[in-house]
C-alpha cells in the first residue's frame, strides 16, 4: 500500500512530456519541468528513457522531502572516510639519499639539493614505506597528529557537504544532550 503524503510543502510534482518526431531520442533527468524553482534534479545528465521514432512519454514523478534517518534514499553523503592528521618528522640524521622518495607511494616527498622536504602533507597514508626505506634509523619519522584528522565527504548532490556535516553534528549534539538528560533522571 502506497503512503500518502499529506503536506504539500513536503512534495514537488515533477513533469515529463517528450516525443521523438524525427528518430530515436534519449530522454534526460534534465527535461523533467518541476513545479518549484528549487527543486530540480541534481543531475541533468541521467538518462531516464529511450524513445523510438514517433513514441511519447507523458509522466508525472513526485520528489518528496524525507529524512536519511528514515530511508538510505535520502540521505545526503554516498560516501565518508576519516583519518588521522599525518605528522612527518625528518631528523638531522636524514643523509639526504632519496630512498624514501622513491618509495613513497603518493609521492609525499621530494628531494630538493641536500635536503629531503615535504611535498605533499595532504596525500600522506601513513603507511611507512618511507621510514622503512631508510637506511639511517628514526631518520623520518611518521606518526599521526592525536587531536586532528582530515574527514572526506563525497556528497549525493541534495546537500553541499559543508552543510551534511553541520547537520550531521547539530543531531548528534541533540541525541547527546537527550542521553544527558536521561542519565541525570536515572541518578536522581
Amino acid at each position: 500500500m502506497q503512503e500518502r503524503i499529506r503536506c504539500n510543502l513536503c512534495r514537488v510534482t515533477l513533469a515529463l512530456d517528450v516525443e521523438a518526431k524525427d528518430g530515436s531520442r534519449t530522454i534526460y533527468s534534465g527535461d523533467l519541468k518541476s513545479e518549484s524553482q528549487t527543486v530540480i534534479p541534481v543531475s541533468e545528465k541521467v538518462p531516464l528513457v529511450k524513445l523510438a521514432k514517433e513514441q511519447k512519454l507523458r509522466l508525472e514523478a513526485y520528489a518528496r522531502l524525507g529524512k536519511g534517518k528514515t530511508h538510505a534514499k535520502w540521505q545526503p553523503v554516498s560516501m565518508c572516510t576519516y583519518k588521522n592528521f599525518p605528522k612527518i618528522m625528518i631528523s638531522n640524521k636524514c643523509d639526504t639519499c632519496g630512498k624514501c622518495v622513491q618509495m613513497c607511494p603518493r609521492k609525499v616527498l621530494v628531494k630538493s639539493g641536500n635536503k629531503i622536504e615535504i611535498r605533499d602533507l595532504m596525500a600522506c597514508t601513513l603507511c611507512q614505506d618511507c621510514a622503512e626505506a631508510c637506511p639511517t634509523p628514526h631518520a623520518i619519522e611518521i606518526s599521526g597528529e592525536e587531536n586532528a584528522f582530515i574527514l572526506n565527504i563525497e556528497s549525493t548532490g541534495a546537500l553541499p557537504p559543508e552543510r551534511a556535516v553541520t547537520e550531521a553534528v547539530s543531531l548528534l549534539d541533540k541525541q547527546l544532550k537527550e542521553i544527558e538528560g536521561q542519565i541525570k533522571v536515572k541518578k536522581e
